[in-house]
């Protein structure tokens, strides 16, 4: 009976451990997805993009806000504004001082001819302190 009861901790102990490096795994496998999405959206690879972007918060939801962000940019894309609003907005409610969502809406509503909800956002994002020019390097079309 002891002999049972060593080995059934043993393998508890042994399972735990697999458990917990396979999280590490996760963690490790949804950092490289990111990565991933982030280098296809650049190089314009937007399918590819959003399937490793899925990926990644199915893994690691840490990087929510950081996802619908980027799904937000895919979305706008494509031509699916509404969605590429719902996203931008989204991850703003994570993190209400997100200054690059704030931008990408001010984008968002540029393009759809909306210049004050333009403003209302990039003018939110100057407020936070980001460099005036950091911004208008990034985006020309403020300083018009």
């Amino acid at each position: 009976m002891f002999l049972k009861n060593c080995f059934l901790s043993l393998f508890m102990i042994a399972v735990l451990y697999c458990f917990s490096y396979a999280g590490d795994l996760t963690l490790q496998e949804a950092g490289n997805y990111y990565n991933e999405g982030y280098t296809a959206y650049k190089n314009g690879d937007i399918d590819k993009a959003a399937s490793s972007f899925q990926k990644t918060m199915l893994l690691d939801p840490s990087y929510r806000k950081y996802v619908l962000n980027n799904m937000g940019g895919i979305y706008a894309e494509r031509g699916e504004f509404d969605k590429a609003e719902e996203a931008f907005k989204e991850a703003l409610d994570l993190d209400p001082k997100y200054k690059t969502v704030l931008l990408n809406l001010g984008m968002l509503y540029s393009k759809l001819g909306d210049k004050a909800k333009a403003f209302e956002y990039w003018e939110k994002a100057l407020k936070l302190d980001m460099p005036k020019s950091f911004i208008v390097d990034e985006h020309p079309e403020i300083s018009k």
